[in-house]
């Protein structure tokens, strides 16, 4: 499942860098959802 979401791009606002929302198990009892930032670390949300 691929979701578009706004994080920031803007340097003038943020200047996150983006990221990539990464949804495993999507709609099932074991559905996690996690950040993958432009250097590849993952974050868990």
């Amino acid at each position: 499942m691929l979701f578009l979401v706004d994080t920031g791009l803007s340097v003038d606002v943020d200047a996150t860098g983006g990221a990539l929302l990464h949804v495993r198990g999507a709609g099932g009892a074991s559905e996690t959802w996690e950040a993958v930032l432009p250097d590849g670390t993952r974050r868990a949300l």
